[in-house]
């Protein structure tokens, strides 16, 4: 069986689909899975410093920019570490609010 191209464009398009480069498919899904992480993050109750930086909740930033970021701006018990845990967390309401400072909205 064959195809006329145009017919083959025109199903595509009817079907909201598309050609196009496999970098634009990889960059979307990038986005699309960051925003999934960051959605996740966000229904918790507090945040550590990898997951903060790996949901990009800050921007495209490193953890121990994350971290500096966290002591620069949180407010007193914002910021905490657990008994007998060397891990740090960060209050989603902290998170959101220096999120905020950043330039960031997250709602």
């Amino acid at each position: 069986m064959v195809i006329e191209v145009n017919d083959f464009i025109d199903k595509l398009k009817a079907e909201g689909l598309m050609v196009g480069p496999s970098v634009l498919f990889e960059r979307g899904r990038k986005v699309y899975e960051t925003e999934q992480l960051r959605n996740r993050c966000l229904k918790k109750k507090a945040l550590t410093f990898k997951e903060i930086a790996d949901a990009e909740i800050f921007g495209d930033v490193s953890q121990k920019a994350v971290k500096e970021y966290v002591k620069k701006y949180s407010k007193k018990l914002e910021m905490y570490a657990p008994e007998n845990s060397n891990k740090w967390f960060v209050t989603i309401t902290g998170v959101l609010r220096i999120a905020k400072l950043k330039g960031y909205q997250w709602d």
